[in-house]
């Protein structure tokens, strides 16, 4: 039965015809139901109400919420004895235990050529260590499908690879010594400690032992990492990759990092990878109503609020620090965006908007 819709198969074993026409609900809202199911399956710690909200769609607020109060409700009805919620404070969390989720065979040709081509974006972007670790992932959740005798897998996961045409990012980027990526990428995951050398700007090489958090991938790639002689409270910095030789991992643990610190909120605090305390600060963007589709429809930050105005413009705003990586980009809009704040970055673009590009970004 449906041979041609794996994923359909797996949602009507769950969810037969009978119950989603008792339930008033459609296969596509039973797909998504399954979905929150195996996430709430496979968290130990419990999913929040934010973190559900943000997986089951955008839409306004109000809205968002009252679909994840339905979508638990079914949850609660479908496992009575399954479904646990915890309060942490002021906020929930809910994890699912049940047994009943173990036996489908949810995992599906298609899953492994996703991770096939995250593997090549992953060695596109000079990080091996992760697209080997990837590639080992697909291979052994391979192994999954041939025990369970699944048909013609390995057939379909062929020819749903040469369909995709995985093809490397175009364009200038980066170019990080493999033994650097391998080792960081080694380090990182194994809670290491590194030691280099390091070349600064003015060509200062000098060694360096640091305790890896991650790494930040951008026109420039980063390694965040905090030198292991730092008080403990030390907050990381970064580390341009491709000043790094003489890479080794050493046989020693890392620090725990200060209580706060998180790798995405510090990303968020920059426009690109750079990143400067004195340049953190509100960053508003008129783009010209020729420009405001195209403006629309990119993410500048992800903390990006858009305000369309009655002329047809699109107003953009921000904060987040790195004026340099903010003008190389915006230099591609030509004179179809105005930078209204800050002042220091208006003056470094302000002479530099050319009316004659052919195209936009």
């Amino acid at each position: 039965m449906y041979e041609d819709d794996p994923t359909k198969t797996v949602v009507l074993r769950m969810f037969p015809t009978s119950v989603l026409e008792m339930r008033g609900m459609s296969y596509a809202k039973a797909e998504e139901l399954l979905q929150l199911a195996l996430r709430l399956a496979s968290s130990r710690s419990g999913v929040g109400a934010a973190d559900i909200e943000r997986e089951i769609g955008g839409g306004q607020k109000s809205a968002v919420e009252k679909k994840r109060q339905r979508m638990m409700n079914a949850l609660r009805g479908l496992f009575p004895a399954g479904l646990e919620e915890e309060f942490d404070g002021p906020s929930r969390v809910w994890r699912l235990r049940t047994r009943e989720l173990d036996s489908l065979p949810i995992l599906q040709a298609s899953d492994l050529a996703l991770l096939e081509k995250a593997a090549v974006s992953f060695e596109d972007s000079n990080d091996h260590e992760g697209s080997a670790r990837l590639r080992l992932i697909r291979d052994r959740l391979g192994q999954v499908l041939n025990k369970r005798d699944e048909k013609s897998f390995e057939t379909d996961l062929e020819a749903m690879l040469q369909g995709q045409a995985l093809v490397a990012r175009p364009g200038p980027r980066p170019y990080i010594e493999h033994e650097v990526s391998h080792a960081i990428g080694r380090a990182v995951l194994s809670l290491k400690k590194l030691r280099f050398v390091y070349e600064s700007s003015g060509g200062v090489k000098k060694e360096r032992t640091v305790e890896p958090v991650g790494v930040l991938l951008g026109g420039r790639h980063y390694l965040v990492a905090r030198v292991d002689s730092s008080p403990v409270d030390a907050m990381p910095g970064r580390w341009r990759m491709d000043r790094m030789t003489e890479i080794r991992v050493l046989d020693e643990g890392i620090r725990a990092m200060p209580d706060g610190f998180s790798l995405r909120e510090m990303s968020r605090r920059s426009f690109g990878v750079y990143y400067n305390d004195g340049e953190y600060e509100e960053v508003i963007w008129r783009f010209a109503p020729a420009a405001a589709r195209e403006a629309s429809a990119y993410r500048f930050h992800p903390d990006q609020k858009l305000e369309r105005k009655s002329d047809g413009s699109l107003i953009v705003r921000f904060r987040a620090a790195g004026y340099l990586e903010m003008a190389w980009h915006l230099y591609q809009w030509g004179d179809k965006v105005e930078v209204l704040a800050p002042t220091a970055l208006a003056d470094l673009v302000g002479g530099y908007r050319r009316d004659d590009f052919s195209a936009l970004p």
